[in-house]
């Protein structure tokens, strides 16, 4: 099975909204404040103030204290109607995609998953550019998206988006833009 479809899709989402790629799998396309309100009332407590469509993650990073919360809610209301069809479709590969054995658990079907992503990505910029292309992987669009969004966000707010506890790790981190 080629993955040249669920490949594109998962990087231009993540280089518009900057999701960990592990983020992918909780990823949810909000499409109104009722919509969110059916998430929020049975699974958190949740305060969201942005517009509409949005994108409701669970942080990969809450765990260790690292980001403000288990969830946020990246507001997507001035992303274009192409990048909200991108996040659409790595959000229904992410959920919905089945293995060949169909019998995989969640996190095992995303381990799996995210293997033959990284694999075909690796192909692909190895084909293109060679030996110019080493240390790209799904986790570069994060950096490149982060990076972009430093020239039009507070450090506060980029912090908040991408799921930082403090807004000195994207500024210190994620600071140089190299592919774009």
């Amino acid at each position: 099975m080629g993955y040249s479809k669920q490949l594109l899709a998962l990087t231009e989402a993540t280089y518009i909204a900057g999701l960990r790629p592990i983020e992918w799998q909780s990823a949810i396309v909000i499409l109104n404040a009722e919509q969110l309100d059916e998430h929020t009332l049975t699974d958190f407590d949740f305060n969201y103030s942005g517009g509409y469509p949005s994108l409701l993650v669970e942080n990969a990073k809450a765990t260790n204290g690292r980001s403000f919360g288990r969830f946020r809610c990246i507001d997507l209301s001035e992303v274009s109607e192409q990048g909200i069809t991108f996040i659409k479709i790595a959000c229904f590969y992410a959920h919905k995609m089945p293995l060949e054995d169909g019998k995989d658990t969640a996190d095992v079907f995303w381990e799996k998953y995210y293997d033959k992503l990284r694999f075909s990505l690796y192909r692909v910029v190895q084909k293109i550019l060679g030996k110019k292309g080493e240390g790209i992987s799904l986790y570069t669009f994060r950096h490149q998206c982060i990076a972009n969004l430093k020239a039009i966000r507070s450090p506060e707010e980029l912090a908040v988006m991408v799921g930082h506890g403090n807004d000195i790790t994207a500024t210190e981190h994620y600071g140089k833009q190299r592919y774009a």
